[in-house]
């Protein structure tokens, strides 16, 4: 049970600062209009998955490849932000 309580927390640290850095992000591919909505941790903390929202469908196919072209970046801001053996690969 220690191990879910721990992908759990770890997930909900991921999506909070998470949150804050893509207020950051100069891609003007990333909509402004971004809620992250979940993080999901794998078992081994070696991926997680993010789930996020978008107000206007419009935006959603460019916003969806920026963070794909973002994902490196993000995840070294994030592992300058929480402390990890390994900080988790973003999908």
């Amino acid at each position: 049970m220690q191990g879910v309580d721990r992908r759990r927390r770890v997930g909900e640290m991921i999506q909070r600062e998470l949150a804050d850095l893509l207020r950051k992000v100069k891609d003007p591919r990333i909509s402004p209009m971004v809620t992250i909505g979940a993080v999901d941790v794998s078992r081994d903390l070696s991926y997680a998955d993010v789930y996020y929202t978008i107000l206007g469908r419009e935006r959603c196919a460019a916003t969806e490849e920026g963070f794909r072209q973002a994902a490196g970046y993000l995840r070294g801001k994030l592992a300058g932000r929480i402390r990890m053996k390994k900080m988790p690969q973003l999908r």
